[in-house]
């Protein structure tokens, strides 16, 4: 026969177990999206870095920085909200020496502006 106690005892611990293993998906346990990745050290500033930090989008910049070239123009493109939730603005960077012109993103961390690693078509 079927026994109704043991019955909703049954119902009970699937609910307790569902309602545990949805919580732990709220919290991100036992999820497959990877962890953010964890911002570079803190390096040293850079002239150009300062001026990106102040700059809003649009109009041109000078900085000499020698750990991009010497003089070179700098004009903010955009600026964003990146996937991990950083302040970005992306760059593009040219040097009136030579004529190099390349961009670069810069994102704000917990030690200040950096460079990042981005590669940008």
């Amino acid at each position: 026969m079927c026994d109704p106690h043991r019955a909703m005892q049954r119902h009970l611990i699937f609910t307790l177990a569902l309602a545990a293993m949805l919580a732990g998906c709220a919290n991100g346990f036992g999820g497959s999206q990877p962890a953010p990745a964890a911002p570079p050290p803190p390096g040293p500033s850079s002239p150009a870095l300062s001026v990106v930090a102040d700059a809003s989008p649009g109009g041109a910049h000078r900085a000499d920085d020698p750990s991009l070239g010497g003089a070179v123009d700098i004009d903010v493109l955009t600026e964003y909200a990146a996937a991990s939730g950083r302040r970005c603005k992306r760059v593009a960077i040219s040097r009136p020496v030579d004529g190099a012109r390349f961009s670069r993103v810069a994102c704000l961390g917990p030690s200040g502006w950096y460079w990042t690693a981005a590669s940008i078509t």
